[in-house]
């Protein structure tokens, strides 16, 4: 049912095809779902193990061509990159204030 349409992938130097970034990262995908007629965002993650771990696919933001499907997977992995770091100082201080009320 899901074929493999585009894949963003890593930056490479001019003429050779190694990689630059040596930090295994997520790559936008985009999906064709034939049942739907579209193509469904996804993000793969090759550094995890587990194969029902490694695709993240979001069917209900199918989208008419490959190109919106893979910016719409762009954006979430742009958005849980800038939201990471927020979460950390949020259990931080929940931590810490948790501690004070002992």
């Amino acid at each position: 049912m899901w074929t493999l349409e585009r894949r963003i992938a890593y930056d490479t130097n001019a003429g050779e095809q190694q990689m630059t970034n040596t930090k295994s990262t997520p790559i936008a995908c985009a999906l064709f779902n034939k049942a739907r007629n579209g193509y469904v965002p996804a993000i793969h993650h090759p550094n995890r193990n587990v194969a029902h771990l490694q695709w993240a696919r979001f069917p209900r933001k199918t989208k008419a061509t490959a190109a919106e499907a893979v910016a719409y997977a762009e954006a979430v992995i742009l958005y849980r990159r800038l939201m990471a770091p927020l979460a950390k100082t949020d259990l931080i201080a929940y931590v810490n204030a948790m501690a004070m009320c002992d």
